[in-house]
């Protein structure tokens, strides 16, 4: 495994632990999203379909793309792409709360991840 492939690995691991921590907080800690309840609602919607399907769905990925399948490298890419994605409607969308940094942190890795795994195949 080379060294491109490695940082894309850790970055989607951070991702996937960043993410569960995000959407469990958002899911139980009462009084995080302060936005009005149509938006609170959407929020929580999106972070139960980050926690049950997304994370599953990026870890089995890159569980199967560690073992050298091209379709799991599809799906992985794709997942990250969901992150990315998805987190820069949590940072730039909801109204300012105590995860801003994780926000912040997931865009970033996801940012940094897909360009990583771009590099990677590109070269």
């Amino acid at each position: 495994m080379n060294v491109k492939m490695k940082t894309a690995y850790v970055l989607s691991l951070l991702i996937a632990a960043l993410a569960v921590i995000a959407s469990a907080g958002g899911l139980f800690l009462n009084g995080l999203c302060r936005d009005n309840a149509f938006v609170t609602t959407t929020w929580l919607g999106n972070d139960v379909v980050t926690l049950f399907l997304a994370v599953p769905i990026l870890m089995a990925a890159l569980y199967y793309s560690s073992h050298g399948s091209l379709k799991a490298q599809l799906i992985w890419m794709g997942a990250l792409d969901y992150m990315l994605y998805n987190y820069a409607f949590y940072l730039f969308g909801t109204a300012f709360n105590a995860f801003f940094l994780i926000y912040t942190a997931l865009l970033g890795l996801s940012n940094g991840s897909v360009a990583t795994f771009c590099s990677w195949h590109s070269a």
